[in-house]
């Protein structure tokens, strides 16, 4: 059986010993079929066929490969044994199946299961993209950026922390303030207890007459890790065998004070 092309403008190329044929049927204007048994039915113009045994009902669609269907307009198959019967769908790959509108099913035996749903591979598959770790996909983010989840099923949809129960928008900027505030107090404990280390230094070089009777002055100052302590005090031996002190010291950098008084007695 001859190629046979039934409609204004169509191209038929194709047909083989058995009988099969390439048709462009009646209606089917500017209607293309390429190969074997490929077919524009009718009233399907500006429609493509090219491949063994493809078939397409619709206009504006394209059938490219072997074993296509399509059932729809401004639809595409490209591959082998792919259906296509929602209008403005595609099919890509080899099993592949769009069956609804504006539906995408890409990858060996994907299957759109809703309009609008584009469907990548099976759950064999799995998923690559570089660059989502890029700077540029970074840089290209606004405003609050979400966490993608993903059902048992692999449909996907992003959700916010307290979304999944975790905490609010609201919660997350309280736990930031308080960790700022933490962290303010950890560095002014830090800062005092520096201080405090440059007191005690300071403390600890005052020296004092220790003959009976006398009274004496000393002053010192200590420092550690970025913080300064003076310290200044007064003695009174009042014997060869009991002496008393009294000092006053501080960090004014940190508007610390602090005073002590002893005494020391000599046992034998």
């Amino acid at each position: 059986m001859n190629a046979t092309a039934d409609a204004a403008n169509s191209i038929a190329i194709g047909g083989n010993a058995s009988g099969g044929a390439t048709f462009v049927e009646t209606g089917a204007t500017n209607g293309i079929a390429i190969g074997n048994q490929s077919r524009i039915n009718a009233n399907s113009g500006n429609s493509a066929a090219v491949g063994f045994n493809n078939s397409v009902t619709g206009t504006g669609s394209g059938a490219f490969g072997d074993n296509n269907t399509i059932n729809a307009n401004n639809a595409i198959a490209v591959g082998n044994a792919n259906t296509v019967n929602g209008d403005s769908a595609m099919a890509i790959g080899n099993g592949a199946q769009a069956n609804f509108a504006n539906s995408a099913a890409i990858g060996n035996g994907a299957t759109v299961a809703r309009a609008n749903q584009q469907t990548f591979g099976t759950a064999s598959n799995t998923y690559t993209m570089a660059g989502v770790t890029s700077a540029a996909s970074k840089t290209a983010q606004s405003g609050l950026t979400q966490l993608v989840t993903s059902d048992g099923g692999g449909n996907l949809a992003t959700t916010t922390l307290s979304g999944l129960g975790l905490a609010s928008t609201a919660d997350l900027g309280a736990i930031n303030s308080q960790l700022a505030s933490l962290q303010t107090q950890i560095t002014d404990n830090q800062q005092e207890a520096r201080a405090g280390t440059a007191l005690a230094l300071a403390s600890s070089r005052l020296n004092f007459d220790m003959r009976p009777g006398k009274f004496s002055v000393a002053a010192a100052m200590g420092y550690f890790k970025g913080e300064a302590g003076l310290a200044a005090g007064l003695g009174y031996a009042v014997t060869d065998r009991l002496r008393m002190n009294a000092a006053f010291s501080g960090a004014p950098q940190i508007d610390g004070y602090g005073a002590s008084i002893g005494m020391s007695v000599t046992l034998n």
